[in-house]
């Protein structure tokens, strides 16, 4: 259990460029994927952080995700997408909620990198050979298409123009 809360504290911190809804647009993910901190991510700093967080899930160092690596993968991703849900439901007008029209549906965020980084942290996503595990090299190799569906406009670099 203490790994669980460990690994979704960690993940939370690592990959969640939502919090803080009123900030500017993209401060949470620039603060959390730009380490020079020079506006922009490139895709070597993305590839940097995408292994720190495989290391943070690969609990024995194997350089695979077994099934429970993984299930504690999918369990924080879960409780991040709940808590994404939450704190978006606190500034919706009553009545106005998901597909009800008007309100502030989105928040300003439909362009937000959120979906497609939690997308990219699934099995699905990463795992090529099908044997149900997810190697380093497979979870490293999908950062490359990962980097491309965040580099909206192909610059080589993810800034405040791909939102």
């Amino acid at each position: 259990m203490y790994l669980k809360v460990v690994a979704t504290a960690s993940l939370l911190a690592l990959i969640n460029p939502t919090i803080g809804i009123t900030q500017e647009r993209g401060a949470d993910f620039f603060a959390q994927w730009d380490s020079n901190a020079d506006g922009a991510v490139t895709e070597a700093e993305l590839l940097e952080r995408r292994a720190d967080i495989f290391a943070m899930f690969d609990t024995d160092g194997g350089d695979t995700l077994d099934e429970a690596e993984l299930a504690v993968m999918a369990d924080t991703i879960s409780a991040q997408e709940e808590a994404k849900r939450e704190e978006h439901a606190q500034f919706q007008p009553r009545g106005q909620g998901q597909g009800q029209g008007g309100g502030q549906k989105g928040l300003g965020r439909a362009n937000a990198p959120g979906p497609i980084l939690h997308n990219a942290m699934r099995p699905e996503f990463n795992e090529v050979d099908g044997d149900g595990l997810v190697t380093k090299s497979e979870f490293m190799s999908a950062s490359e298409r990962l980097f491309a569906a965040l580099d909206r406009d192909a610059s080589g670099k993810i800034d405040l123009a791909d939102f």
